[in-house]
Order: C-alpha cells, then sequence, then structure tokens
C-alpha cells in the first residue's frame, strides 16, 4: 500500500533547482538523491523507510511511497503534484524491476519482467531507428531533449518508444524529432542542448573528460567521438594514461585527429586504434600493409602528414560553408552548469580549442 508523502519542500522563495526523481530507493535512485542534494527533491519509490531516511539528509525533500506498477498507488502518484516546486528543473525516472536471485532460482515471471523494463525497452528502441533509417546517437539526444521538452518523463521507456514511433511515421511531432536534437530543442524551448555544428553528441560528458570534450568542439564534421578517440588514453589508459581533467590538450587533440584521418583513409576499420596505438610494430604493420597494397614507400612520418592533409581539405570545405571558430565551442549550459559528482564544468578556454588546428 503507498505511504503519504513526507514533508513538501516550500513552493517558493527558495532558490535551489527542483528535481523529481522515481525509483529514489534502489541503487542509481540513492545514488541521483546523493549526487542532486542541492537539489529541492520529490522521491517516489517503495520503501518508506528509506524514503524517509534520504529526505532528513537534505535540505528540502518530499517523500511519497508507492508502486509504480501498481494501478491502485495511481491515485497517490497523481496527488504529488501538490508536493511539487512550481518549476522542475529535472525530471528523472530511474524506477525498474529488480529482484535479486540466482537465474535458477529465477521465477520465469520475474524473469520476463526484469527482461521487459531493463532491456527490451532499449533493444527496441535501437531496432526502431535501424527500420527508420535513425542515427541512434542523435535519436537518443533528441528523445532526451524531447524529455526535458516536457514530451515525456526521464526514463520513460514506453513513451520514447512511441516518439520514434512517430519520427517513423512523420507526424507533425514526428517531423519536429526527426530535423535532430538541435532543432528540436529549439522548438520545444530547451536550452540544454548537447550539440556541436548541430550534431548530438555521444555518450562521453565533456565536462569530465577534456580531451574529447576538446574532440567534440573542433571535429570538422559536429560533435564525434570517432574523429579522434581521446577516451582511449584519458579513460582507457591506451598508450599511457592522461588526466581526464587536464585542460592543456591541443596537442595530444591534433594528433589523434591526424591519426584518425590517417585510420579513415586506410579504409580500416577504427577499432584497430586500440592495438595499434599500444602496440609500437603494430603501428608499423598497418603502414607496411598499406605500402604493400598501394606500392607506396611511407613511413611512420608519413601518418601525420597524410591526416594533416585530410583534415586541412575538411577544414577549408567548412570555411567555404561559412564555419568559423565560433563555431568550435561548447555549449553554454555546459560551461555554466556543474557536473555531478566531481562537480565540474567545461572551462577550456576559448584559445586552447582555437590552437588545436591553428
Amino acid at each position: 500500500m503507498p505511504s503519504a508523502p513526507g514533508p513538501s519542500p516550500a513552493r517558493s522563495g527558495s532558490a535551489r533547482p527542483a528535481a523529481l526523481i522515481t525509483g529514489a530507493t534502489g541503487g542509481i535512485g540513492r545514488a541521483l538523491v546523493g549526487a542532486l542534494a542541492d537539489h529541492r527533491q520529490v522521491l517516489l519509490g517503495r520503501d518508506a523507510a528509506v524514503l524517509a531516511g534520504l529526505a532528513e539528509e537534505l535540505p528540502e525533500a518530499s517523500w511519497v511511497a508507492a508502486d509504480l506498477s501498481q494501478p491502485e498507488d495511481l491515485e497517490l502518484i497523481l496527488g504529488v503534484g501538490a508536493a511539487l516546486p512550481r518549476r522542475l528543473d529535472l525530471r528523472i525516472h530511474a524506477a525498474g524491476a529488480v529482484r535479486v536471485a540466482p537465474l535458477e532460482h529465477q521465477h520465469p515471471e520475474a524473469w520476463a519482467e526484469a527482461l521487459a523494463v531493463n532491456l527490451a525497452g532499449p533493444a527496441e528502441l535501437t531496432r526502431l531507428c535501424n527500420a527508420y533509417g535513425l542515427d541512434t546517437i542523435e535519436a537518443g539526444c533528441t528523445l532526451a531533449v524531447a524529455m526535458e521538452g516536457g514530451l515525456a518523463s526521464f526514463g520513460d521507456g514506453k513513451k520514447a518508444i512511441e516518439l520514434l514511433h512517430e519520427m517513423g511515421k512523420g507526424t507533425p511531432v514526428g517531423r519536429i524529432l526527426g530535423a535532430g536534437t538541435e532543432t528540436a530543442a529549439r522548438v520545444l524551448g530547451v536550452r540544454r542542448v548537447p550539440t556541436v555544428k548541430g550534431q548530438s553528441m555521444p555518450a562521453y560528458e565533456p565536462r569530465a573528460i577534456k580531451g574529447i570534450g576538446m574532440t567534440y568542439a573542433i571535429a570538422t564534421m559536429g560533435a564525434d567521438h570517432t574523429s579522434g578517440y581521446t577516451i582511449a588514453p584519458e579513460i582507457l589508459g591506451v598508450s599511457g594514461k592522461v588526466d581526464q581533467f587536464d585542460v592543456d590538450k591541443a596537442a595530444l587533440v591534433r594528433n589523434f585527429q591526424y591519426a584518425t584521418g590517417w585510420i579513415d583513409s586506410t579504409g580500416h576499420c577504427l577499432f584497430i586504434a586500440f592495438a595499434i596505438l599500444d602496440i609500437a610494430s603494430g603501428f608499423e604493420g598497418a603502414v607496411e600493409e598499406c605500402n604493400g597494397v598501394l606500392g607506396t614507400n611511407w613511413t611512420m612520418d608519413d601518418v601525420g602528414r597524410i591526416g594533416k592533409q585530410v583534415l586541412d581539405t575538411e577544414l577549408d570545405f567548412n570555411r567555404r560553408a561559412g564555419f568559423t571558430k565560433l563555431d568550435d565551442r561548447m555549449p553554454e549550459f555546459m560551461r555554466l552548469e556543474q557536473l555531478p559528482p566531481h562537480n565540474v564544468t567545461w572551462d577550456v578556454p576559448d584559445s586552447t580549442l582555437d590552437a588545436v588546428f591553428g
């Protein structure tokens, strides 16, 4: 049975941003509650005692113990609106189905529920992107902007699937979303727009990983991790470990751009970079392979030269198309809003971005 809500946060007079979190008593939910401790929070979850304990640790919080999957809880859940602040800055749907037990002891219904909630939704979204010819990264960011704009709640997989069908069918809403993240954000009035040059950012958060953020900013086609995968040294430690928070990475980003330009031109999958960046003989072997096929006499020194030629051609195209260094910039909200848990912003100077290609 649902429990009555705990103390309500003030509906006015507070400068704190406000967040609504479902599934607040689960592992991910609790982590989000802690990461957003500076927010006014409205918490939904199944365990009243846990919710009350979480709320006691927060400066402004209310809670409702209810099960989102139970129809009889619906009335109380809908009544949460009375406890909401006038403005909600975040709506996070972290509720899920988790019944921990070894597979051989798991009841078939529980197993089916877990798969339906936690796996089938993302899998179906990916399948629909393939069926409708949508890029999964762009579609994912567009759905996030749609949720930020109020078309769905964060984490609502069923609604996300419905919105993808709207895109595929070309309905009025579907045409807006189908135009991509940046256009959808303009129409919906969303200011948190994770794009550069109109292209959506992939999974890596640039505020916490400066090199990949610089790559997003200066890449000729817009935000694209595959144009210079600095995640390799920054996170994975491939070819040595680099501090992910260091902002002085113009040379690193430039070298990855040139190396990637060469790899792409050879026709190889970019995934060979993991091996050839970590094993010098592997990189030399890739150059020798090209010599054997093309009849060239390239050495390792030619890799940077050829990669630079590729990038110079792309940069020249962009200049002719009207792009300037002002387009090599990150979204404003990333410079202003801190990213938990390290509470960092995008703080790479524009002069460092401009120094990548000079």
